[in-house]
C-alpha cells in the first residue's frame, strides 16, 4: 500500500492498523516538517521525504514492483493541469493492472476549473472511476474517487485523447 501526501498522519495511522501481515506500507510526504513529525509518530513505518511524482523510482528502489493500492491526500485542485498529468502518470505507472487508486476531494475545491481538469484526467487515466456520495458530516464536506484499471502509460509524452473514457479496451 502506498500513501501520497501523508500530511500530519491522520490517515496514516488508520492505514497502518488496517495492513494485513506481510503487507508493505510506503508513505511519501514532501513537507520536511510534516515528514519529521510522521517519523517521530511512527518510527517503525516507512515514510519518505520525497515527491509523489517520483513514486515509480521509489518502488523500483524498494524492489516492490507495483502497488495494489495507492491512496492520495494530495490537494489536486491546487495543481496545474501539467502537475495533475505528471502525478496521474506516476500513479498509473506504479499500479498493478488490477490495482486501485483512491483519493478524496473537498466539495469547496470541486468548483474550481483545475478540479474539472483533474476529473477529466481521472476518466482518461482509468477504465473505471467511481465517486462516492458527499460526506456532509466531514468538515469540510468531502467525497472519494475510487479508480480501477489504470490505462497503460505508453510513453513519457503520450496523451490519451478522449472525451470521457479511455479509447483502450477496458
Amino acid at each position: 500500500m502506498v500513501e501520497l501526501g501523508a500530511g500530519t498522519g491522520s490517515l496514516s495511522k488508520h492505514l497502518l492498523r488496517s495492513l494485513k501481515d506481510g503487507a508493505e506500507f510506503i508513505s511519501i510526504e514532501k513537507n520536511p516538517h510534516l515528514y519529521k513529525m510522521l517519523v517521530a509518530q511512527h518510527p517503525h513505518s516507512y515514510f519518505l521525504l520525497d515527491c509523489a511524482e517520483n513514486l515509480p523510482t521509489i518502488l523500483r528502489q524498494r524492489s516492490v514492483g507495483k502497488a495494489d493500492v495507492i491512496i492520495s491526500s494530495l490537494p489536486w485542485a491546487s495543481f496545474s493541469s501539467k502537475q495533475q498529468r505528471e502525478l496521474t502518470q506516476a500513479i498509473r505507472t506504479s499500479l498493478k493492472p488490477n490495482g486501485t487508486f483512491i483519493t478524496y476531494a473537498y466539495v469547496c475545491g470541486a468548483v474550481l476549473p483545475s478540479f474539472s481538469a483533474f476529473r477529466k484526467q481521472l476518466t482518461q487515466s482509468f477504465c473505471n472511476v467511481d465517486r462516492s456520495r458527499i460526506v456532509w458530516n466531514n468538515f469540510p464536506p468531502a467525497f472519494l474517487y475510487q479508480c480501477r484499471q489504470p490505462v497503460p502509460v505508453l510513453t513519457q509524452t503520450a496523451e490519451i485523447k478522449s472525451s470521457h473514457r479511455s479509447k483502450y479496451s477496458c
